[in-house]
């Protein structure tokens, strides 16, 4: 099940889209710009919502600018990891080879 996701580009799909998706002739890189969209927003929120209570517990008396540092950290630290791991896949480095 791990090694079809990898093989259909960037982001995950379900197997109801991917057999929809992978039979298509047309050029299919724009298809899942939704997908990654709504992964790095949820990855955003996830890293954030970690984040604020560290941010809160790293000073003895946080002020705006801190908090909203610390959180802008969280924030570039996730769409880093999701564009990290896009960029990952679609060079097919870390994929599992599968030639069965």
């Amino acid at each position: 099940m791990v090694v079809v996701p990898a093989r259909l580009g960037p982001v995950s799909t379900t197997p109801a889209a991917a057999a929809w998706w992978l039979p298509l002739p047309a050029d299919r890189r724009g298809l899942l710009r939704g997908e990654l969209m709504r992964l790095t927003v949820v990855g955003v929120a996830v890293a954030v919502l970690l984040a604020l209570p560290l941010v809160f517990g790293a000073a003895a008396a946080p002020t705006a600018p801190s908090v909203l540092g610390g959180l802008g950290w969280a924030v570039v630290l996730a769409v880093a990891a999701v564009g990290g791991t896009a960029l990952l896949q679609t060079r097919r480095r870390g994929r599992v080879c599968d030639d069965r």
